[in-house]
Parts: structure tokens; C-alpha cells; sequence
């Protein structure tokens, strides 16, 4: 019986038992018996066709019972399923599964049922109590190999144990090391693979002069008002809950004022993260990160990011704002024609920036150039001490070339990124309004609705949003 011949996946075999064959899938999990009648026409035996498949390379998973029907009721012609391999089942690695917000806690506000945003439901700190459950670990799972219908071995991959997240101030249970427990109250925060608990300064009530300057290197979470006249420096993150006066107020990370800013033309935010607010009304704002909020009114707001302005009001009325990588909102200006300015993409202070690194270059590289020229006068003639003199100068030079073009570096990468931003009034542009992008500026002139402004080839070109 041995084959004659391999067609696709089916094997054929010789002419006493004409049109037989075994057909083996590909992935090897199953194979097939097709019977043809012997030309002497006896009946097969379940050992006869044991041996078929084992002849043709099945020899595990044999389905005897399907067999034994073959043989007696002398299934002919038709393919019936003999071997199946043994299912192998795949494992699952070690995991943690976390009481809190991993991410920091919740960085999106939620949308309230008129479209106006909720920024009281914003919480950057996730503070815990001493004794608090932060994790528990889940270890991994092993599979278990299987095996096909030709013998082979099905393998699984191998399950991964993860490593232990404690860190600063936080423990695991003497009962059980796969619980996870605060030591003490505090922040926590989940980095590079471990817990660590951090310093939190939880300020409770209203801020005013009485409290004096407020510093803390970590976190600070007010839970009233900041009246005028006072001074908030946070090394992290920074969350108000009340309203904000005329204060001055700074953040190494994000800031959320939940009930917004009355600036009175005083007060002065400032942070390396985002701003997220309620409102901003007569205030001044510089952010390295994006800025939104409900509505912003006579302020004056710059950010290498973006400023949205969202929710169902969605204004930006009065006062001057620059984002770098674009505006959105609902509606610009007022009825009242109030001069409103918004500007993004490449700046002049980009562009000033730009002219400055280019001078400084030239300096430094004419310099060079002397420093070569005079040693290449020179020649022999140049003595051992002068020859280092000149060495050093060059080698300064050389270190502030290389200084200036980092420098030259960094600004074209944020020009880069202020390419092809955009403006857009998801609304109403209201006269009064005027549109700067790339120091490119366009004064309104009538009332215009649903607008995307963006720079072409030097002129500020215009698009209706169409929405379905």
C-alpha cells in the first residue's frame, strides 16, 4: 500500500486498492480516509485501515470508532474524518490588576447632557489612605502542548512571571506577597514598573494673603477658592476646585481649574503641562502644553500646543491667543464687533528666533574660518605655543558651533510642528475678528459661519465645514 503519488495534500495509493487515499490538512490537526473497493471486493477490517494511516504517516489521534463504521458499513467514496491532534492550550502570562487609575487619574472631563464640558469631574491625583489596597498580582498560567495527527509535538509559548511593583511606601502583605498596601496617606503614581507613593499637599478651603506663598514640590489639590493676591507654586500637578481669582499660579504639570479663572487682568497661569478650565475670564496664560476649556474671555493665552475650546458655548471672545499646533471652537468674537486675535503656526518670535541663530552662525563660522586662515599663513613658521593658542580657539569655536546648530535644531523641529496648523469656528466668526496663521494675518469683515482657516503659499485661504 505503499503511495504512488501526492496531489495537494492528498496521497494516492496503488492500484489493489484503487482510489484510496489519506489526505493529511496542512496544518496537520486533522486527517481524512477516502475508500475505494478492493478489486477482489472483500470488506476492510478496522486493522486494515489502521494500518493505512499509519503507513502514510497517522499515528496519533485515531478515531477507532469512526473506523470501526468504515469497515462495517462500507463507507466508499466519500472523505470521513479519522485523526484529530490534541488541542494544545495556550497559557496566559502574570498580571496586576490595579485599584486605581494607572494613567494618573481622570484625564478627560466628562460631557454634560447640553454639550457644556465638566471639568469638575477631572481628577489628576489619585490620593490613597495608609492600609489601602493598590494591586494584586495574578501569576501566570502554563499551557500545555498538544500534538498532531503525525506525532509532532503542538508547543505553546512559555508563560511570563512579572516582577515585584513595590516601590517607595508601598508593601506587600507577610501573608500574602501578591497584595499590594500603602504604607502611608498619600499620592500614588505607577512608573517604570513600580508603585511609588508621593507627597501630596492637600489644601482644604479657601486660599487668600492670610495663607500667605504656597509651595510644594509634589502635587497640590485646594479644595475651595484662591482669592486675589496670592501665590501657588506646585512641582506637579496642581488642581483647583473652586474658583480663582487674581492669583498667580504655576504648575510643573498639568493645571485644572475646575470652576475656572476671573483674572480681573491680574492673574498670571503658567505650567509645563495643560491647562484645563471651566472658564478663563481677564487673564493672562502661558502653557508649554494644550489649553481648554468652556469658554475664554478677554485673555491673552500662548502654548506651543493646542486650544480648544469645548462644550456647548465653545466662545472665545476678546483678547489674543496663540497656539502653535491650532485653535478650535464654536464661536469667535461677539455681536459687539470686540477686536478678538487668534494666531497659530509659525510666530514671529519663532522667526526672530530663527534670524538670531542664523547671525550667530555666521559669527561663529567666520571665525573659524580666521583661526584656519592665519594657521595656513603661517606654515612652518608657527611656533608650539601659538600653534596651541590657536588649537584651544579653534576647539571653542568649534564647541559653539555645535551649541548654536542644537539650538538651530530644536526651533526648526517646532517649526515643523507648526506646519499646516489650522484654525477652526465650528459656528460663527464674528466681525471684529482677526486670523493669523504663520504671521499671515486676515481681518473679518462680515460675519462668515462653520470656517477652517489655513495657510497656503502665503495667503490665508478659507473652507466651509460641511457636517453630515
Amino acid at each position: 500500500m505503499a503511495p504512488t503519488g501526492i496531489l495537494g495534500n492528498a496521497t494516492y495509493f496503488s492500484n489493489d486498492i484503487r482510489g484510496t487515499y489519506v489526505r493529511i490538512d496542512e496544518d496537520k490537526r486533522t486527517a481524512w480516509l477516502y475508500l475505494g473497493e478492493k478489486e477482489d471486493g472483500t470488506a476492510y477490517s478496522v486493522d486494515d485501515l489502521q494500518r493505512i494511516l499509519v503507513q502514510n504517516g497517522v499515528i496519533f489521534g485515531i478515531k477507532r470508532s469512526a473506523l470501526a463504521a468504515m469497515a462495517k458499513k462500507e463507507v466508499y467514496h466519500r472523505e470521513i474524518l479519522v485523526a484529530e491532534a490534541e488541542k494544545e492550550q495556550e497559557g496566559s502570562d502574570g498580571y496586576y490588576e490595579f485599584t486605581f487609575d494607572i494613567n494618573g487619574g481622570t484625564g478627560k472631563p466628562r460631557i454634560r447632557e447640553d454639550g457644556s464640558v465638566d471639568y469638575q469631574s477631572m481628577r489628576m491625583v489619585n490620593s490613597v489612605e495608609a492600609g489601602t489596597l493598590l494591586a494584586t498580582y495574578h501569576h501566570a498560567i502554563p499551557g500545555r502542548s498538544g500534538k498532531d495527527v503525525c506525532g509532532n509535538v503542538i508547543e505553546v509559548p512559555i508563560v511570563k512571571e512579572l516582577p515585584s511593583v513595590a516601590g517607595r511606601g508601598v508593601y506587600q502583605a507577610q501573608d500574602n506577597p501578591d497584595l499590594y498596601y500603602a504604607e502611608k496617606s498619600g499620592k500614588i503614581e505607577y512608573k517604570s514598573g513600580k508603585l511609588n507613593l508621593v507627597n501630596i499637599l492637600e489644601f482644604a478651603g479657601d486660599v487668600d494673603q492670610n495663607t500667605g506663598k504656597l509651595e510644594f514640590f509634589g502635587d497640590i489639590h485646594i479644595s475651595g477658592n484662591v482669592e486675589a493676591g496670592t501665590v501657588i507654586r506646585a512641582g506637579k500637578s496642581l488642581t483647583i476646585d473652586g474658583t480663582v481669582e487674581a492669583a498667580d499660579l504655576y504648575a510643573g504639570g498639568d493645571i485644572i481649574l475646575k470652576r475656572g479663572v476671573q483674572g480681573s487682568q491680574k492673574a498670571h497661569i503658567g505650567g509645563k503641562g495643560n491647562l484645563y478650565a471651566d472658564f478663563i475670564e481677564h487673564s493672562f496664560v502661558k502653557m508649554e502644553g494644550d489649553v481648554e476649556a468652556n469658554y475664554v474671555l478677554s485673555s491673552y493665552i500662548s502654548t506651543p500646543g493646542a486650544v480648544r475650546l469645548t462644550g456647548k458655548r465653545a466662545s472665545l471672545i476678546g483678547g489674543s491667543v496663540y497656539a502653535t499646533k491650532g485653535i478650535t471652537c464654536n464661536s469667535l468674537g461677539n455681536d459687539t464687533e470686540i477686536k478678538t486675535r487668534v494666531a497659530c503656526g509659525i510666530s514671529e518670535e519663532m522667526q526672530k528666533e530663527n534670524e538670531r541663530i542664523l547671525e550667530q552662525l555666521g559669527e561663529v563660522r567666520s571665525q573659524i574660518q580666521k583661526i584656519r586662515s592665519a594657521v595656513a599663513s603661517l606654515g612652518k613658521r608657527i611656533t608650539p605655543e601659538l600653534q596651541e593658542s590657536y588649537k584651544m580657539s579653534l576647539q571653542q569655536q568649534m564647541a559653539r558651533q555645535k551649541s548654536v546648530l542644537e539650538e538651530q535644531k530644536k526651533l526648526y523641529e517646532k517649526m515643523e510642528e507648526a506646519r499646516d496648523t489650522r484654525i477652526v469656528v465650528n459656528e460663527v466668526v464674528n466681525i471684529g475678528s482677526e486670523i493669523c496663521i504663520d504671521m499671515n494675518t486676515l481681518r473679518v469683515d462680515k460675519r462668515n459661519y462653520s470656517v477652517e482657516y489655513k495657510n497656503v503659499a502665503g495667503m490665508i485661504t478659507t473652507r466651509v465645514l460641511v457636517y453630515n
